[in-house]
């Protein structure tokens, strides 16, 4: 499953969850100044579009990854574009994939005019052929304002280690 390489390596039910690592250290002030309703709207997108890929809602995927999509997994794997990331979301659903729990439990934004960039911690739980993966880590992702709607043309995910 090339674009789920992000999510279901075996090396990662065995690794720390980051988001435990990133309690090391004090806890971070809110360092960006965007407009509350803006990160409203921009959570709710990065929302969808996380449970999109899990329930592999193509129309919404379609609608949110624009042709030119850029993915970069968590594993260390390929790459991937819209076409691949949609694959991987339909190979997750053909093996029985449901999420579990989502959670983001860290977010800063960024805006620069119609471009936000959102960094998080997220923590996820899903279920494929039969078995369950616990993966957490940061995420970078950029949403883009396109004739007045929002887009999401690249996320990079990674350990936080």
């Amino acid at each position: 499953m090339r674009s789920l390489v992000w999510l279901s390596l075996p090396i990662l039910c065995a690794a720390p969850p980051a988001a435990r690592a990133q309690d090391a250290s004090p806890p971070m002030s809110q360092i960006t100044h965007v407009d509350p309703a803006l990160q409203r709207a921009v959570a709710a997108i990065r929302d969808t579009a996380w449970r999109a890929y899990f329930a592999n809602d193509t129309a919404v995927m379609h609608r949110l990854f624009p042709d030119n999509f850029i993915s970069v997994g968590w594993g260390g794997g390929p790459w991937d574009g819209r076409t691949g990331t949609l694959a991987g979301a339909a190979e997750l659903a053909a093996a029985g994939g449901r999420l579990l729990q989502l959670e983001f439990p860290h977010t800063e934004i960024q805006q620069f005019g119609d471009l936000v960039v959102v960094y998080s911690l997220y923590a996820v739980t899903f279920e494929a052929g039969g078995t369950v993966t616990h993966q957490s880590g940061r995420a970078t992702e950029v949403f883009q304002r396109r004739n007045g709607s929002w887009v999401h043309p690249s996320w990079h995910l990674d350990s936080g280690r």
